[in-house]
């Protein structure tokens, strides 16, 4: 071996060291990164969640992004509940707030009456006849949708969407019509009427099975909640009613075992409370075909403090997959007074009990009404009326007398 081929062959081999041993020592290679995690089986381009990232799968299953392959439980976002309006009716007889929650209704307030003065130190203000205390959660005219017999679903806390914010009735009636849908597809629309020098207040429920595959047979009811109209009980508070023809009165704690023992009967016109002075009473002649019947009608009344007094009047109800059908279930909140109530009819007047001698005394206050309204003096108005039973009386009382002279001579 020459010279000249030595020199070359310790060329290629310090070359080779250099290449392999000392560059890779001055010079090092970034480290590879590591191979992804596999993720489970899924079909080609569907969506895997894996951590926080989401991305295509491959045809092997291998997943684009790096992360665990368990899958979260996402939650569905909750939709916030729409909150219930209150809605305010103005007429010149009645203040009065309904809400949307169920459709009922929060206050009333009389505009011409006050309240009774406790000991003369209370501030008179205007009479409310619902009153709701503390611990309240049953409010009037909430409805009720039977299943059977006993059971039922309570729609108070159901919203039903009204068509406007407040209502001023003056010249002429006005309306307020609320919507509710169950989550079965069953929709309830109720109309309340309220009209000027009235103290009856109109209310229809159209009853509408939306559903297209299943029939409804079951009741449709109405709650009246009523407490003490000045707070604490008084000796002529009752659950009263025009039942069978006849006025009907029990007391608050005895009136549910004798509505049972009652049971429905024709010429049945309305059921409530009432005190020696104001009435609440929901209307029992209704309109729709479930209520043509008087048989078909329930009532039952308990005591459930601090709720109050609940009284519900329920009708039947049968609706084909797409059918409706109407309710009629009026209510009267206001005075035991001749002319209010014999104007809003349903013998809502017969709650003025009379006694015996109903049949003299009804004509005697029509017309003792009737001269009020020419003098507008209650105080003169008796007098007139005095005078004019004096008259009619005055043949009578001369017989009486000049029987009572020919007694006198047969004395000794």
């Amino acid at each position: 071996m020459d010279k000249r081929t030595l020199l070359a062959l310790v060329a290629m081999v310090v070359f080779f060291a250099l290449v392999n041993f000392i560059y890779p020592i001055l010079f090092p290679q970034p480290k590879a990164p590591p191979k992804p995690a596999q993720t489970a089986q899924s079909g080609a381009g569907t969506p895997v969640i894996t951590g926080d990232s989401v991305g295509p799968v491959d045809s092997a299953g291998s997943a684009d992004t790096v992360g665990a392959a368990e899958e979260p439980v996402v939650e569905p976002e909750a939709v916030p509940a729409v909150p219930a309006r209150d809605v305010l009716v103005e007429t010149p007889e009645y203040s009065a707030v309904f809400t949307e929650a169920g459709g009922r209704l929060k206050s009333l307030t009389l505009k011409k009456y006050k309240a009774t003065r406790r000991g003369g130190k209370a501030p008179v203000k205007n009479q409310e006849l619902v009153v709701t205390v503390p611990g309240q959660e049953e409010l009037p005219l909430s409805l009720r949708v039977y299943i059977n017999e006993a059971d039922y679903l309570d729609l108070s806390s159901m919203r039903f969407a009204a068509d406007k914010e407040a209502l001023k009735v003056e010249g002429t009636p006005g309306k307020i019509v609320f919507t509710g849908r169950t989550n079965k597809g069953l929709e309830l629309e109720r109309t309340y009427t309220f009209s000027p020098g009235s103290y009856l207040i109109g209310q229809t429920v159209k009853a509408t099975n939306l559903s297209q595959r299943s029939a409804y047979a079951g009741r449709l009811g109405m709650t009246l909640v009523a407490n003490p109209f000045d707070g604490r009980s008084g000796r002529y508070d009752y659950v009263a009613g025009f039942l069978g023809g006849q006025l009907f009165t029990a007391a608050v704690g005895k009136a549910g075992a004798k509505l049972r023992d009652l049971g429905a009967s024709a010429q049945s016109e309305w059921l409530g409370y009432m005190s020696q002075y104001f009435l609440t009473a929901m209307v029992l002649g209704g309109q729709g075909s479930g209520q043509a019947d008087p048989a078909g009608l329930r009532f039952q009344a308990a005591q459930r403090p601090p709720q109050g007094t609940l009284i519900v009047a329920s009708w039947p109800m049968s609706l084909n997959p797409g059918g409706a059908d109407g309710f009629d279930f009026s209510v009267y909140y206001g005075p035991k007074d001749n002319l209010a109530l014999e104007s809003a009819g349903h013998s809502l007047d017969r709650s003025v009990d009379l006694g015996w001698f109903g049949f003299l005394a009804r004509p005697l206050a029509w017309l003792l009404r009737a001269f009020y309204g020419l003098v507008g003096n209650y105080g003169l108005a008796i007098i007139i009326v005095t005078i004019l039973i004096k008259v009619a009386l005055a043949p009578l009382t001369a017989k009486s007398y000049k029987s009572m002279k020919q007694m006198q001579k047969l004395q000794p």
